[in-house]
């Protein structure tokens, strides 16, 4: 029996972290930052992943990112400054997605297919309340498929990502207490985000978690009903568990 969308959303949403996230701190990403004047891999990643935005002040761009400490944030947007424009930055971290993906999936045979699919899905979205999906769905995708459908996984991680922030925050967590209460962060994910100990007790609001969890599942189910519809759904989801494969063997 083919899936539901729901259960479409719930299948692809751990592949689509795990294939879309790689190339952020891939050598070869950091290599190309650092012939650009980028002075490490985090001030790369924040004014890299949030120059799509424009620029804007840092806290604009620490709500968009959501989990951060808005102090590093803004530290790293700071520091990202001094090397290059917003957009030229956002530019350039989305060239240096779409060479990590054409190395990655060169051989894999249904790029385009993922490519075609997933174009479907992101176009689908509603995006109000999305903003940093928003900006990643409109840059420019890559023409040669390997590339085209590394960029869109990275655009699907967006997406899932923004509507987790809605989530956590319409059941009234932070994002401290949203990285506390997940039982796949704690604190090594909170030190990394740039949270200082001492933390919380996490277990007053460890029932808010999995609420969260479902209201980011059924914001996304409407965008997946039209692959479902199109009766495409189990081959999207075998699709993108085939290139996560490759991406992460």
């Amino acid at each position: 029996m083919a899936r539901s969308a729901l259960e479409l959303v719930q299948a692809t949403a751990a592949p689509i972290n795990a294939a879309g996230a790689p190339w952020f701190f891939s050598p070869a990403t950091i290599e190309r930052g650092t012939a650009v004047g980028f002075p490490n891999v985090f001030v790369l990643y924040g004014r890299g992943r949030g120059g799509v935005l424009g620029e804007v002040d840092a806290d604009v761009v620490a709500a968009a990112f959501g989990y951060f400490n808005p102090t590093t944030v803004r530290d790293i947007w700071d520091q990202g400054r001094a090397v290059m424009e917003a957009r030229a930055a956002g530019d350039h971290y989305a060239a240096s997605c779409a060479a990590f993906y054409r190395d990655k999936l060169a051989t894999f045979a249904g790029a385009a297919r993922l490519a075609e699919l997933a174009e479907t899905l992101v176009d689908a979205v509603e995006p109000c309340g999305l903003p940093l999906f928003a900006a990643w769905r409109a840059q420019p995708l890559p023409d040669d498929a390997p590339a085209r459908a590394g960029q869109l996984l990275q655009v699907m991680r967006e997406l899932r990502g923004s509507a987790h922030i809605v989530a956590t925050t319409s059941v009234g967590l932070s994002p401290s207490q949203a990285i506390l209460a997940n039982p796949k962060a704690g604190p090594a994910r909170a030190t990394f985000f740039g949270w200082p100990e001492p933390y919380p007790d996490p277990v007053p609001n460890a029932d808010r978690f999995p609420r969260a969890e479902a209201i980011t599942d059924e914001q996304l189910v409407a965008s997946h009903q039209m692959l479902v519809e199109a009766g495409a759904g189990d081959e999207f989801a075998d699709l993108v568990l085939a290139a996560h494969g490759i991406i992460t063997s």
